[in-house]
């Protein structure tokens, strides 16, 4: 073979620069042989001699999937906790923290009366279920989530859809009330078929009783009865009211709360 035959394939095998893998624990002692001429030498000094001898790059065994795991580990440590945020922010959407006490705005309440009485018609606050319920005059077993919150403010219920048009539309009045009295009443804003609370709410507090119809507005807020008793009242009705009807009751139900909740247990 002639000597420019030896020096092109010198230049094309130096161009493709081959690779070779190195167990790393090997590399651990001082002393190393190369795995192409079995020359001794220095550990720390065999990637330059593989590099500048034999034209090959030298890789650690394992040394690119390992160095993978470290990275993955933090993409998947990054993704849960927006997931968590995500998470959190959501289901505290239109709920203030349980140690936050509402106070009703100063002005409008002082000389307010409410539009709606404590009674069993259409209309009226109720103690009980209403008389358009088959359950009609029977006590309400309100969940404890409810009783809970109630004791610091009155509470508004929305449990809907995204896609139907009353939803839509009663969406609309609940944005409006909570950019005027968001201050003075917790809203719990319920997807249908997503928060297992809407199911509880329509089987509790649909007036009508099943079917079941969406949106169910519900207000609650703590009134006293024909006895002297403070005691939960509330009052829901099915699909869109218009905002003058939804901002009638919620203000009920601020002052029903503000003027009862001291002596309720």
């Amino acid at each position: 073979m002639s000597k420019y035959a030896n020096k092109v394939k010198k230049q094309a095998r130096t161009s493709k620069q081959e690779t070779f893998e190195v167990d790393p624990d090997l590399l651990d002692a001082e002393w190393i042989k190369c795995p192409e001429c079995h020359e001794g030498l220095k550990s720390n000094n065999l990637e330059h001699h593989m590099g500048k001898i034999h034209h090959e790059k030298m890789v650690l065994k394992g040394k690119g999937k390992n160095d993978l795991l470290p990275l993955l580990a933090l993409f998947v440590a990054v993704i849960l906790i927006v997931a968590m945020g995500i998470y959190f922010f959501y289901s505290g959407k239109g709920e203030d923290d349980h140690d936050h006490i509402l106070e009703p705005t100063e002005g409008w309440l002082d000389t307010y009366s409410p539009v709606n009485s404590v009674g069993t018609s259409d209309n009226d606050w109720w103690t009980t279920y209403p008389n358009q319920n088959p359950d009609r005059g029977n006590i309400v077993s309100h969940p404890s989530w409810i009783e809970e919150r109630l004791k610091d403010g009155p509470i508004l219920v929305f449990a809907h859809s995204d896609n139907c048009m009353p939803c839509i539309q009663q969406q609309e009045s609940v944005d409006g009330i909570m950019k005027n009295h968001g201050d003075e009443i917790f809203l719990f804003d319920l997807l249908s078929g997503v928060d297992e609370r809407a199911s509880e709410i329509f089987k509790i507090y649909d007036p009508n009783g099943s079917p079941n119809y969406i949106p169910l507005t519900i207000l609650i807020t703590i009134v006293e009865d024909g006895f002297g008793n403070e005691r939960i009242g509330w009052h829901g009705i099915e699909g869109a009211t218009g905002g003058e009807w939804l901002t009638n009751y919620v203000k009920d139900a601020i002052s029903y709360h503000y003027l009862n909740v001291d002596d309720w247990s």
